[in-house]
């Protein structure tokens, strides 16, 4: 008979599994429930089983609501062609990734991405490191990304952009910039250069560097890969 201490050492393992791998597992699942069976009245089978059965019914009400959101999308832009199917490789982690993500602006993207990578009016190439961003991206990172990426991409790749102001407002770094001007913008606050380094780490920007090799969040740069990210992302718009 497994004690207290086993039952929770267990959860303790599971919820390291879970951050692991995105959703988790099923066994996660029972660990979590049995370790929740030892604080709250009932068996650890009724405790169990509606912990499996609510995740079981978030994960189901999440595909429904992407499914939704897709073919509203696809009604909105005008498109009437028959959707692309995607290769099993893409398609199960899209869907997977989709259906824990409880933010429903997030959501949209999930279904933004979905459309665009099975239209055939507005095909994106559907890469694996698309669904690998998305399903790590937090609302914070995702509103910085949409203002970074309001800019023209060619205006500011190499001059950059003033990371103060962000999530804000996106401000154009100007040609010789004095640097009593970056003084004048500041730096971040703490929750937004978390979401720099994250977005850095990513791939979708990239931050600046002190002389010595360290991070400067004084200004950030948009990058090709982080671009191709926000577009494949987008809702897409009814052609002319």
């Amino acid at each position: 008979m497994a004690t207290e201490l086993d039952v929770a050492a267990e959860a303790a393992k599971a919820v390291q599994e879970v951050a692991k791998a995105a959703g988790g597992t099923v066994e996660a699942g029972r660990a979590v429930g049995r370790y929740l069976g030892t604080m709250l009245a009932g068996s650890v089978e009724q405790i169990v089983g509606i912990w499996e059965d609510k995740l079981k019914y978030r994960r189901w009400e999440s595909q429904v609501k992407l499914l939704q959101k897709a073919e509203q999308m696809r009604v909105d832009a005008g498109m009437h062609g028959k959707p692309i199917p995607l290769p099993l490789k893409l398609a199960v982690p899209l869907l997977e990734g989709a259906s824990i993500e409880d933010d429903d602006s997030l959501l949209d993207r999930w279904a933004a991405l979905l459309v665009n990578s099975t239209s055939s009016e507005n095909k994106v190439d559907l890469q694996t490191v698309y669904i690998d961003i998305l399903s790590g991206l937090s609302p914070l990172e995702a509103k910085i990304l949409d203002a970074v990426y309001s800019l023209p991409f060619e205006a500011t790749q190499h001059g950059g952009i003033f990371a103060g102001p962000l999530p804000g407002r996106a401000i154009a770094i100007p040609e010789k910039t004095e640097s009593s001007t970056y003084d004048e913008m500041g730096d971040p606050d703490t929750p937004v250069k978390i979401a720099l380094s994250s977005l850095s780490r990513s791939g979708c920007l990239r931050l600046g560097m002190t002389w010595r090799g360290g991070e400067s969040f004084s200004r950030v740069n948009p990058t090709v890969l982080g671009r191709a990210f926000v577009e494949a992302c987008r809702s897409p718009t009814r052609a002319n």
